[in-house]
């Protein structure tokens, strides 16, 4: 790798990020990686599985709950530096939403639920069902309250596959207590990965994510009551950005012909044992 695109990695430090170890060109084994540190901030891995699936790099959790980046040797694969830059330039632009979320670590924000610990929980493992095919937004946005139906259709159109809502808005509530806060459920079997794409999402936007009831799907809350139109409107916007970044992605895991697909459904053995290459080179 040119030392441009080793400095272009090395200045992941500028978005909060702690790299622990990397590998910059294929090798013998026929893998590159990154591994990034778990505590560089609160629910970074989110963020970082988020960001690896839209540059389209293998996600996965390292035996020490770090999250390691990697691409393999494929003949169907673009060229290492290509793949290196779009993953860089993919951070970047996820950070440039993501900077007032980590400024406020600490002194106005304490997050409370972390999608790393839920995703790796047992129970997970074993909740394995087919994708959800989306609904057609015009077959329940009647449901839905006035003031957001354009922003839950604009999601649903984003790939972010809604289920329930509330606006927390008084004109949508006359005669009627709106719930505790404004909020909307989002279906985490819509495709593989989403969960982590939808705490990100929450993340860009200023809202704050959880699981379901259940532990089923994810439900983004605005605990902010003030100025809630202008909270939706921050969330679809990101949405738009965050759901740009996916397309790619989304198609890959769709595809049955696909590796990401396969993948992602474990039908296949990753081409290279990352966790093995990585205790290998870090004991050499």
């Amino acid at each position: 790798m040119s030392t441009c695109m080793t400095g272009l990695v090395s200045s992941l430090d500028e978005y909060g990020l702690s790299v622990k170890d990397m590998s910059t060109d294929f090798g013998h084994n026929g893998c590159c990686y990154i591994v990034f540190d778990h505590t560089s901030y609160p629910n970074v891995e989110a963020h970082l599985f988020t960001a690896g699936d839209a540059a389209l790099w293998v996600t996965e959790f390292t035996s020490d709950g770090d999250v390691v980046l990697y691409r393999f040797s494929h003949p169907s694969e673009p060229p290492i530096e290509q793949s290196w830059a779009r993953l860089v330039d993919t951070i970047r632009i996820i950070d440039q939403y993501l900077h007032q979320y980590r400024e406020r670590l600490g002194s106005t924000l304490f997050p409370t639920e972390s999608w790393a610990h839920n995703e790796l929980q047992w129970y997970r493992n074993i909740r394995v069902t087919p994708d959800h095919a989306p609904c057609d937004p015009d077959i329940f946005l009647w449901r839905v309250d006035g003031s957001i139906r354009s922003h839950i259709r604009q999601l649903n159109e984003m790939g972010f596959s809604t289920t329930e809502c509330c606006s927390f808005i008084t004109k949508d509530h006359i005669g009627r207590q709106p719930y505790s806060y404004p909020y909307v459920m989002f279906d985490d079997h819509a495709y593989p990965g989403v969960s982590a794409h939808l705490y990100t999402l929450a993340d860009m936007a200023g809202w704050t994510a959880g699981t379901g009831r259940h532990n089923f799907d994810v439900v983004l809350v605005q605990l902010e009551r003030d100025n809630v139109e202008q909270a939706w409107d921050r969330l679809v916007e990101c949405a738009l950005v965050l759901g740009g970044l996916l397309d790619d992605y989304r198609r890959s895991v769709r595809d049955p012909s696909s590796i990401l697909y396969l993948l992602k459904r474990r039908l296949i053995q990753p081409p290279c044992d990352i966790q093995q290459l990585i205790e290998y080179k870090n004991n050499k």
